[in-house]
């Protein structure tokens, strides 16, 4: 076997190892009758759901609950709005729409309100978003509108707390982003074990 068509392979068993996890997770601990459920099992098994886990994972990796560290990062993401307002080839090739990359931009009031929703549990930070925040900070990726329809069906499932109070609070409960490493752990093993042969 190539080096290449092994790479595929293990990048196809991780994924279906990531799958198979959330999709166990939602049927033991769905949050909605098992009817309604089912609604949501094309949402859970989508790219858009591994998306929200990269993101997860990237902010568990990055310390992107820590206030200073996600301020840094939100100040990044709208100077990568701004550039691709300004390269309309690149977003037409991205298929985002001058508005739409318009409307992923943070003001500074919303990067304050992101930074100030950090909650500190003993000693532990977590990054609470707003469902909105986080539309805008997938907005490569997926709609603002996809971006909430799978927060829903990721909630119904029991993978992520969705609160609301006033606006729709996004609060991670540390297991999506464990499946997602999991996931990255066996696609290395995978590789690992190929290059050794």
């Amino acid at each position: 076997m190539s080096r290449e068509l092994h790479c595929l392979n293990a990048l196809r068993e991780g994924r279906a190892l990531f799958f198979h996890s959330i999709m166990s997770h939602a049927r033991q601990n769905a949050c909605q009758p098992p009817g309604k459920a089912a609604d949501d099992i094309d949402l859970l098994l989508s790219e858009n759901t591994y998306q929200v886990a990269a993101f997860y994972y990237m902010v568990e990796e990055r310390h992107l609950s820590e206030r200073s560290v996600i301020r840094g990062c939100l100040q990044r993401h709208n100077e990568d709005m701004t550039a691709l307002l300004a390269d309309r080839a690149k977003s037409r090739l991205m298929g985002l729409p001058p508005q739409r990359v318009r409307g992923a931009i943070f003001q500074p009031h919303q990067i304050e309100k992101v930074v100030q929703n950090v909650e500190v549990i003993d000693g532990k930070s977590r990054l609470r978003l707003d469902q909105s925040d986080l539309g805008r900070l997938l907005i490569e990726v997926m709609s603002a509108e996809t971006c909430r329809k799978v927060i829903i069906g990721l909630s119904n499932a029991g993978l992520l707390s969705r609160i609301n109070i006033g606006s729709v609070m996004i609060i991670s409960t540390g297991v999506l982003e464990s499946y997602f490493r999991r996931h990255l752990q066996h696609i290395v093993q995978l590789l690992d074990s190929g290059a050794n042969k």
